[in-house]
């Protein structure tokens, strides 16, 4: 996945930073490369980053969801998320119809694997990948329209 990097260097951060945070006397810290960073120039970026957003079900890292709780039989998965992260929605018997947002590039792999109420899924204009086993097992999915954006299928997708 290619916003992969952003994500790792944004949790690299955080557990590099998140032990001195506490710390009133600490003000710099020596980076793997031996130079010294100021630690204020490090904080605001550690506390501003979006670990987890929760609304109405979703649980969202970054721009990535990583889980779905809700109960909702016809889900619109918010705008700004660009990658369903693998599994997310595997073996839900619920969701019924689901809406992409504009901004997804990426379904990851089984995200929807063996949803046996799922009948429609709308891909919106933009998705470029779709992972391995996306939709395997979806007895009750008919068609899927692929976005002429999709530059990526992978097997048994």
């Amino acid at each position: 996945m290619k916003h992969g990097p952003l994500l790792i260097l944004a949790l690299v951060l955080v557990l590099t930073f998140s032990f001195v945070l506490g710390c009133a006397k600490v003000n710099e810290i020596k980076s793997m490369t031996g130079e010294l960073e100021p630690l204020e120039d490090q904080v605001d970026a550690v506390r501003s980053f979006p670990m987890n957003k929760r609304m109405d079900g979703f649980v969202i890292k970054g721009s990535i969801l990583v889980k779905y709780s809700g109960s909702s039989k016809n889900i619109t998965i918010p705008e700004g998320v660009i990658a369903v992260d693998d599994e997310v929605f595997y073996k839900d018997e619920t969701i019924q119809r689901i809406t992409t947002p504009s901004t997804l590039e990426c379904i990851g792999y089984a995200s929807f694997r063996e949803m046996s109420a799922l009948s429609q899924i709308v891909l919106s204009e933009g998705l470029e990948t779709i992972g391995e086993a996306a939709f395997e097992g979806c007895e009750s999915l008919n068609a899927v329209s692929i976005p002429s954006s999709v530059k990526e299928i992978a097997g048994k997708s």
